[in-house]
């Protein structure tokens, strides 16, 4: 077995990482583990990135989320299942949900995503079987089926 990575070696690698995207710390652990670093040596320039301030899961985890949120128009269900996947604690995930339901109407999101979906059709016209398609999607995605039967009911307002 070779040798484990120096601390240095442990450190340009989480650096390299960071440069192309943010990272979780869960994340940043895990790809460091695979390329050969030992716990120590990792938890020491976890430290060190934190004390720099490029490690930040809650900052990490707001802008994961915003992403999410606004770009993709995923649901607050999905959301804090890909920032638990990301090793996000449930304090910060629940707080990230706090900020962003402040920020983005999730309802607004849902309606968003039909008119794209739709194409200036109205909901109210689709076949039942289409109509349950979308349901399914918008479930997957994360929304709460109580929103998703009012937005299939009301429309889009397009």
């Amino acid at each position: 077995m070779a040798d484990p990575l120096s601390d240095q070696e442990t450190l340009e690698r989480a650096f390299r990482m960071l440069a192309r995207r943010p990272h979780s710390e869960r994340e940043i652990h895990r790809k460091l583990r695979e390329k050969g670093a030992d716990g120590a040596g990792i938890a020491r320039v976890l430290e060190r990135l934190r004390e720099l301030g490029y490690v930040d899961d809650a900052a990490f985890a707001r802008g994961w989320a915003k992403g999410r949120a606004g770009g993709r128009l995923w649901g607050n269900r999905r959301i804090a299942a890909g920032l638990r996947e990301k090793g996000i604690p449930a304090e910060i995930i629940q707080a990230t949900l706090a900020e962003l339901r402040e920020e983005v109407d999730e309802g607004e999101s849902l309606r968003l995503w039909l008119v794209r979906k739709l194409r200036g059709r109205d909901p109210a016209t689709l076949e039942e079987r289409e109509r349950r398609r979308l349901a399914r999607g918008l479930a997957a995605r994360g929304f709460p089926s109580d929103l998703i039967v009012r937005a299939l009911k009301a429309g889009t307002g397009d």
